[in-house]
Order: structure tokens, then sequence, then C-alpha cells
């Protein structure tokens, strides 16, 4: 009977986790093509293309050196947890974090040193390379990957929805301001910088106050401590401890 409630529950969670993830990702899109349109007709076929090429180059160096850090805090995030290790799990952030850095780095430099080589084969006119090495300095702040396992750790999946809506809505309030002032692309260029640069920030975010909240707790004995310090750190009340991973809570019984 225990058994069936709990499938009940899970299942419950997962329509959640689903529900909240598909209305951020579709609040994202209609946002994005909101913005699209404001940028075409402020643009141009022509420009708009070509700020769509330099978005995409950059995008192509990030994930090609992508170290998918996230798979690694769930898959023994969640065994520190359980077994109340958490130095070990600070270490895992730490080590996470640093794969996540050096891979912004190094397809910062790839991308921004082939710039000039790569725009013409990319079709981009000869005065967009220097736009297009500014641009890839973007992926310094693709710094989201760890931090998006833990919030997935912890069932934080409200977090990921509201995450999703940091770009589109700094694109669509630039997009707007840039159309209204004539900024031209260069300005479109510069919002779109600061949209992405944003949406890897804020996950950062998180995840230093995860790696204090551990460094703080992590010697007390109370097995949910470092559940709970995260959460405070994230301005949510202690009764949301219920939100937090499965394996918090099997190490409150």
């Amino acid at each position: 009977m225990s058994s069936g409630v709990e499938a009940t529950g899970s299942f419950r969670r997962l329509l959640k986790h689903f529900a909240m993830l598909g209305g951020g990702k579709t609040a994202a899109g209609l946002t994005g093509l909101v913005y699209l349109a404001i940028a075409a007709k402020a643009l141009g076929a022509q420009q708009l293309g070509v700020l769509v090429l330099i978005h995409a180059y950059a995008l192509a160096f990030a994930e090609l050196v992508s170290f998918k850090s996230w798979q690694a805090v769930i898959r023994y995030g969640a065994d520190d947890i359980s077994r109340n290790r958490p130095g070990a799990f600070q270490r895992l952030l730490r080590v996470c974090f640093a794969a996540d850095a050096a891979g912004a780095l190094l397809s910062t430099a790839l991308a921004a040193g082939l710039a000039f080589v790569l725009a013409p084969i990319a079709g981009l006119p000869p005065e967009t390379a220097p736009l297009l090495a500014l641009y890839s300095l973007v992926n310094l702040f693709t710094l989201k990957a760890a931090a998006t396992g833990v919030l997935r750790l912890y069932d934080r999946f409200d977090l990921l929805a509201m995450q999703a809506q940091v770009t589109p809505l700094i694109r669509l309030g630039g997009a707007i301001i840039a159309a209204a002032l004539g900024w031209g692309l260069t300005g479109f260029v510069i919002v779109w910088f600061i949209g992405a640069a944003a949406a890897g920030l804020v996950p950062a975010g998180h995840l230093a106050a995860t790696t204090l909240a551990v460094a703080e707790d992590g010697a007390a004995t109370e097995p949910a401590s470092v559940c709970a310090a995260w959460l405070r750190r994230l301005g949510q009340p202690a009764a949301a401890a219920r939100r937090s991973p499965s394996s918090c809570r099997r190490r409150q019984s």
C-alpha cells in the first residue's frame, strides 16, 4: 500500500516538474518570437541573418567544449547527500565548476581566435569579423551546467523554469529599446550578449550559494542541515525543505 502511495506521489511530482519546465520553455519561446519579430523589423532580413549567425557561431563552440558537468552533480551528488558527506559534495561542486570554467575559457579562446578565419567561410561580411570575435566572449559566462545539476538534484524545477525566462525577457526589453533608438546591428548584438551572459550568471550564483551553504553547515549533525542552508540562501522558508531531493528526506529518517 505504501509503495503504491509513494509511486503515485512520484508520478505527481514528475508531472509537476514537467509542467514547470514545459511552461517555462513555452513562455520563453513565445517571448523569443516577439523579440525576433522586433529585430527583424528594425534590422531587415539581411542584418537579422548576420545577428543569428553571430550568436550561433559562439553557441556552436560553447556546445563543442561542453563537459556536461550537471550529469556528474546528479550522479555523484545524490550519493554524497544520502551518505551525509557534505565535504565530498562540496569538492564535487568545485570540480564541476572548474570543468565548466575550463570549458568556457577554451571555447572562448577558440571562437575568438578563429573568428577572422571562419567569418568569410560562414558568409559574414568582412566588417562583422571583429564583432564576431567580441561576441565570442559571451562563452565566458556559460557556467550553468553544474548549477543546473544542483537545481535538478534538489527538485528546484521552479527555479529552472524561472531561469529560462532571463534571456528572453532581457532580449525583449533590449530589442524594444534598440529598435526605438535605432541602435542598428551593433546594438542588437550587445543586447543578445547581455541576455546570454545573464543566463549563465544567474545559475552560477545559485551554485556559489550551494557551495557556501555546504561549507557553513557541513560539520552539523542535523541530517537536513545542508539542504535547509541552501534553501535559506535562496530566500526560501525552512518549510520548503519538502521540495529538497528525496535523498535529503531519507537522511532525516
